[in-house]
Order: C-alpha cells, then structure tokens, then sequence
C-alpha cells in the first residue's frame, strides 16, 4: 500500500485534473481496484480511502485510549465535525468500527 504521504508528494505535482460526471464509462460501485480508461492516457482506478485514512489516524491519536475513554461510564461527549458532509462517511467507520461507540453515535442525520 502506498503511504499517504507518498500520495500527498506526488498530489503536489498534479498539472491538471479531470471531472467524470454521470459517465456510462466508469462504475464508481465497481469493486476496489478496478480500472477504467477516461480519455487516452489517463486511468481511474477505484480506491477504498477508509484503511488509509484510519492508519494515518493512528498515528496521530492513540486509538486505544480513545477506545478506553469512549467506553468509560463518564458523562463524557465528543463531537465530531463531518465538514458539511465530507468527512461523515467516516463517521461509522472512525466511532462504532473502532472506538466500538454504538451505532447511534454515528447517526448523521
């Protein structure tokens, strides 16, 4: 797997960038790693960011004492702010998969 600062390096590098909307030729439920030809020499591939994102995670907060304090009996809340949405698909994913908070704690609604 590609480290996320390697991908940030050669982020810095991007000339120009291309918007697929409403494409017949690119499946974006098509399963991870597959890829689709956009034009004549460019290639999209589809990605999970949910792994990357949870390991560069960790290695800024100590999941295991988040995971501890989260299931303690205190009066404690968080609150987490999904960026008008971007950041909400996380959500499920960072507080209940593995902070293990219950499904309601990520409800977005």
């Amino acid at each position: 797997m590609t480290h996320p600062l390697q991908i940030y390096r050669e982020s810095l590098e991007i000339q120009s960038f291309r918007i697929v909307q409403g494409s017949s030729d690119v499946d974006i439920d098509a399963l991870i790693g597959s890829q689709f030809s956009v034009g004549s020499n460019s290639i999209l591939t589809i990605i999970d960011p949910f792994d990357c994102y949870i390991e560069t995670l960790k290695t800024c907060f100590n999941f295991e004492n988040l995971r501890s304090f989260c299931q303690s009996n205190g009066a404690s809340t968080l609150l987490f702010d999904g960026m008008h949405g971007a950041g909400g698909p996380f959500a499920r994913r960072i507080f209940v998969d593995e902070l293990g908070l219950p499904e309601v704690s990520a409800n977005l609604q």
